[in-house]
Order: structure tokens, then sequence, then C-alpha cells
């Protein structure tokens, strides 16, 4: 039996386990807990005595009628058959599906985790975690050990070229004219959570609703419109709008999570390429 006490006030009820143990949150109460009796269980509970009684604050033995005890006529539930009968009705299925804004993104044409992303998921997040640091931080240098650290020191043998390379990247988008816009924006959000229904469910499809999960990489409020840009690492190869379409789903999804949990419209949404610096504009 479990019994639960917060904030006692004329008596504390503490549970134990029947195996002695030092674990739990109560543990540090154990040793005082030698000499005190048991609390006395109803004769329903098949357990106790009329005699029982706990120790109270003043040392002296309270029966269970002094403390409010008293048998109850009410019947215990059946816990099992509530369990049967919950299992049998379903309840313990799952009511919807959670995914990802890039799920089968990042294995599609051109992901960001395939060869031609040049250098994978993880150089992404580094890059990504560098950014986030320039717009909350514009006043801020990178360092190249800045850029080594949020590469990681697992990926020692290739950080040569790739602190290069990502310092390239960061002193592009310094030279952005997002970076410019955000610097003087109204109001600059980095790397927002969010989740909501899916915005490419179609509602006739049977089965659990659709949780859908995404972080906004940067979202900034100028000229009284919220404008949304999502970064990419991967390696444009001159032909930004095809890639660009490849992403489409994902903007969609992000501008209608935002939608659903600010009411907020958003007035324009873009990729930019940290390969070339170049960024293209979704039309909405």
């Amino acid at each position: 039996q479990y019994v639960a006490a917060t904030r006692a006030e004329d008596c504390l009820v503490v549970s134990r386990y029947s195996k002695e143990s030092e674990d739990g949150f109560w543990a540090n109460l154990y040793p005082y807990l030698e000499d005190c009796p048991p609390v006395g269980m109803s004769s329903s509970e098949g357990g106790g005595g009329e005699d029982e009684s706990v120790e109270g604050e003043s040392g002296q033995g309270e029966s269970d009628e002094d403390m409010g005890l008293v048998d109850s006529d009410l019947p215990i539930p059946d816990f099992d058959g509530l369990a049967s009968i919950r299992g049998e009705a379903g309840s313990g299925a799952p009511t919807y599906e959670t995914h990802a804004v890039t799920e089968g993104l990042e294995s599609g044409w051109l992901s960001e985790g395939s060869q031609e992303g040049r250098y994978g998921r993880e150089f992404g997040d580094a890059v990504h975690n560098l950014l986030e640091k320039v717009v909350n931080e514009p006043e801020a240098a990178i360092e190249d050990e800045d850029i080594r650290r949020a590469l990681g020191a697992d990926r020692e043998a290739e950080k040569g070229d790739q602190v290069e390379v990502a310092g390239e990247m960061v002193r592009r988008f310094r030279e952005s004219d997002i970076f410019k816009t955000v610097l003087s924006a109204e109001t600059v959000l980095t790397e927002l959570p969010l989740c909501g229904s899916s915005a490419e469910r179609d509602a006739s499809e049977a089965g659990p609703d659709a949780i859908v999960r995404g972080t906004i990489d940067l979202i900034y409020r100028e000229g009284g419109g919220w404008h949304l840009v999502d970064y990419k690492t991967n390696a444009v190869d001159n032909n930004p709008e095809a890639l660009a379409d490849h992403y489409k789903p994902q903007l969609r999804n992000y501008i209608q999570l935002w939608t659903q949990q600010t009411g907020e419209k958003i007035q324009s949404a873009r990729l930019w390429f940290a390969d070339t610096g170049e960024s293209v504009t979704m039309t909405l």
C-alpha cells in the first residue's frame, strides 16, 4: 500500500518498502521510525488491529478514533478489472503520431547528411550554433577556437578544413542583407521550438492525428511583419532554386506552426545557403 503525505500538520504517515533499503525520498526518516507503531488499517483492508496507534508530536500514542481514522463501508475498487476494461477499450493506444518537420528531407536529394552535403549533419549543426551566436551576440568575434569547439572534439582529424569552411560561412552571413536587417529588427528570435498539427496531412486520412515538431532557425519582426529564415549548409552546386524546391514543405510547416501558436502571419520566408551566401524567398 502506498501513502503519500505533504505539509503534514498533526501527523506524518511514512510508507516503507517491506525490504530494508537506504534509498528513497524518506530514507532520512527511517532511523526515527523504529519506535513508531504502524498506522491502524481498517478491518476491511485485512490488516491492523483496534489497539494500533500512531506516535503523535506529544510522544503519546493516539488511537485511530482520535486521528479520525474510521472503517469505511465503501468497497475497495477492482483495479485489475478497471485496467482490463481500459485495455479492451484501447485507451492505452496512442491517439497521435509525432513527426519532425525535417522528416524525410534528411535522406532526400542533396540532404545535409548526404555526400553532396560535403560535411554531414554534425557540421551543419555546428554552423547553426555559430550563426545563432552571431545573431544573439552581434559584437562578439567568432574565433577559430570557437569553431573547433562547435565542431566537437570527436572530429579532430577533419577539423582543419572544416574550421576554414565554417569560418567562411559565418563571414558570409555577417555580410548578408539578412544579418544587416536583423541588427535593426524590432524583435529577433533564434532556434525557436514549435509543435502543432501538420500542414501536409490530408484531413480525410484515417489513423491518429499527426503532431509535427520543428525548430525555426531565425525569425524576426521588421517593418510591421514577421520574417522567417532557415539556414542550409548543403552544397548548392549552382542550383539554389532546385534545392529550395526540395525544402519548401519544411518552410510551409514552419509557417503553419508559427501561425497556429501565435495567430500572427509570416510576411516572408526564405532559405539562406551558407555554401554560397545566396538566399531564396518562398512564394507565400
